[in-house]
């Protein structure tokens, strides 16, 4: 309990002697009827089963509006005052957070939530499926007893998988040489990473006799043995939607950074244990003492260390539920919404098209069988906002780099149809080759370059191959309607790898990159980087993100006549940017994909050509002067 002054401790809700705060309460009051709040400060909250404590717990934030700040450098702000955070019902009924997660109030609500969601919820969990190829047999439910791998053979259950950090080194996983041990004798349990002895605590709790653990389920690469050779990894990674979408649970250890640092134990750091909550008695307006109002730090919703891991990103989207341990509480989320520890809950809301429009994880779980223009329109959208935040997160492996996304992208199929081709969707090709560097707020200022990818070969064309952050343009309804209709396309796509069936991880697939020649007709310019200051860009949603990556921006000019065959302001036909670094002193051509827009290229040989960059028109007429033809791609 907070110690408190003896000011402090005169202090009532009834009568409060600060005018700030009494502008707080009474704005809270007006708001929300005194019902309603007495209802909840004795622990009755109308329609719902709620194991929360009898107090309103008021939470104090302070927001910077998204927006620059202004000319004498005072950034605007919003302070809330509210009793937990619902988007949905108003007044929701807050709850105190657990020290740790594995204390009886911690393990009280993720069985309540997990509980509801099968008994009340259409999402609900609990039926029988097809068993991932292994999986962590927990029977009988004795922690004297070591868990055994268990080979499936087709057979049906229900189990629970786990996300998380492996860190640098995973020291404890499934090789061929142990295999067999793990099999016959079990897995022993102190030499589990201590994140996975506690997933394999949380399932127990939860009566779920199997587990799927990526680090014993699939075996694993040894030293010195070739990337792509692994036959089982490389078979078992293209099943990640199935193993991920039909497990009945998914467990987000978000604030362990490595396999080693476990999440059961940690508590939650900062100012929320420093600082405890501070009490003040309410009183009616009759006189009546009804409760007590807590005044306590903000708990945010980050999930953690697990956020920056590129392949925990199709873990958490293909997960149809989640039992997320976060940075500062805990957290569920399934198809009907989520809720926090701290009572906030968020309820999925339909768009009245019978589609959710949410998120990825909600368009995903919609019936597959949808295949009109709206639901593929719909997925489109959420795909290339999804690719930028693939794109930030970090990987140790650079053969994952399709890998760790595939299974999104074998869901997204069912939708959006078509071929997929090294990452870009061939129904949609045009806005998939408009991808660029760029920036996005959160992102370091001046952002971070791309860097071609050696380690493997990629086509030039395919954000694949390259390694940082991209950025995707056209993802709203209306920019496609802007910028994507045919009277504004400028190119034609013929044809890619012919006979070449769909594949969603060509790069250990071994494919060869003679098989992803993009053929393309569109007019074809030749030009010349010019030295001198960037032309101002006339697109104001364009500016910002190009302008981030200045060093990458050059003028382009055309070849054969200098400037004098422009009608720009200093001769200038375009504005390009480059993928990484190029010499400016060679020559290079413009493909002009939509009116305004269109790809950097380097001529190879004969009618071959390899993507540098990207540019933006600033003379339409010099590009409407030559015939189109037709050119590939590498």
């Amino acid at each position: 309990m907070a110690e408190l002054c003896s000011f402090c401790q005169s202090i009532t809700v009834a009568d409060l002697r600060c005018s700030f705060c009494n502008l707080l309460w009474h704005a809270l009051v007006d708001t929300c009827a005194e019902k309603s709040i007495e209802t909840h400060l004795q622990g009755r909250v109308h329609g719902r089963e709620d194991d929360a404590d009898t107090a309103i717990r008021l939470r104090g934030e302070f927001h910077d509006w998204v927006k620059p700040v202004p000319e004498n450098g005072i950034q605007n702000s919003l302070i809330w005052i509210f009793s937990g955070r619902s988007y949905e019902e108003g007044l929701e009924h807050g709850r105190e957070i657990a020290p740790y997660p594995s204390c009886t109030m911690a393990i009280s609500a993720m069985k309540t939530w997990v509980s509801r969601c099968q008994s009340h919820h259409s999402c609900g969990a609990g039926s029988d499926v097809n068993l991932p190829t292994r999986v962590i047999d927990l029977k009988p439910m004795d922690e004297g007893r070591n868990p055994l791998l268990f080979e499936t053979a087709g057979q049906r259950g229900v189990y629970i998988a786990l996300s998380y950090c492996w860190g640098d080194y995973q020291e404890f996983k499934i090789t061929n040489s142990n295999y067999h041990e793990f099999r016959t004798n079990g897995i022993e349990h102190s030499k589990l990473a201590q994140t996975l002895k506690d997933a394999i605590q949380v399932t127990r709790l939860l009566g779920v006799r199997y587990i799927w653990i990526d680090a014993i389920c699939i075996i694993q690469s040894i030293e010195g043995q070739s990337e792509i050779g692994n036959e089982d990894f490389n078979r078992e990674c293209l099943r990640m939607q199935d193993y991920y979408g039909n497990s009945s649970l998914t467990i987000l250890a978000g604030s362990a950074s490595d396999c080693n640092h476990g999440f059961l134990e940690a508590r939650r750091g900062g100012l929320q244990n420093a600082l405890p909550s501070v009490p003040f008695e309410y009183t009616r307006h009759d006189g009546i003492k009804a409760g007590h109002i807590y005044a306590e730090l903000y708990s945010s919703y980050q999930v953690g260390p697990l956020e920056r891991r590129a392949w925990t990103l199709q873990e958490d989207i293909l997960s149809p539920r989640l039992l997320i341990f976060g940075k500062d509480q805990m957290g569920y989320k399934c198809g009907m919404g989520e809720v926090w520890e701290d009572g906030t809950s968020n309820l999925a809301k339909w768009d009245g098209k019978g589609l959710f429009d949410i998120s990825p994880r909600m368009i995903l779980a919609v019936n597959t069988s949808i295949t009109d223009g709206r639901a593929r329109d719909r997925m489109l959208r959420q795909w290339y906002p999804m690719l930028q935040k693939y794109t930030r997160r970090q990987r140790s492996n650079p053969y994952d780099k399709l890998t760790a996304i595939a299974g999104i992208a074998q869901r997204a199929h069912q939708l959006i149809g078509g071929r997929y081709l090294f990452g870009l969707w061939e129904t949609d090709i045009i806005r998939g080759l408009l991808w660029r560097s760029g920036w996005l707020p959160g992102d370091p200022d001046p952002p971070l370059p791309l860097n071609r990818v050696d380690a493997f070969k990629a086509p030039s064309w395919s954000w694949a191959s390259t390694e940082g952050p991209i950025f995707c343009q056209y993802t709203t309804e209306r920019q496609e309607r802007t910028y994507l209709c045919s009277a504004k396309i400028r190119a034609n796509f013929l044809s890619c790898c012919d006979g070449f069936d769909n594949h969603f991880d060509p790069i250990r697939g071994g494919v060869s990159l003679d098989s992803f020649r993009l053929r393309i007709r569109g007019t074809i310019k030749a030009v010349q980087c010019a030295v001198g200051t960037v032309l101002p860009l006339t697109d104001k949603r364009k500016r910002k993100t190009y302008y981030k990556c200045r060093d990458r921006m050059i003028n382009l000019v055309p070849d054969e006549l200098g400037n004098s065959c422009s009608t720009s302001p200093l001769g200038t036909i375009a504005v390009a940017l480059t993928d990484t670094p190029i010499d400016h002193t060679e020559g290079y051509w413009c493909l002009r994909l939509i009116t305004e827009e269109g790809l950097l290229l380097k001529h190879l040989k004969i009618s071959e050509y390899k993507r540098v960059g990207v540019f933006l028109v600033s003379d339409i007429e010099w590009f409407d002067r030559e015939k189109p033809e037709i050119i590939e791609l590498l």
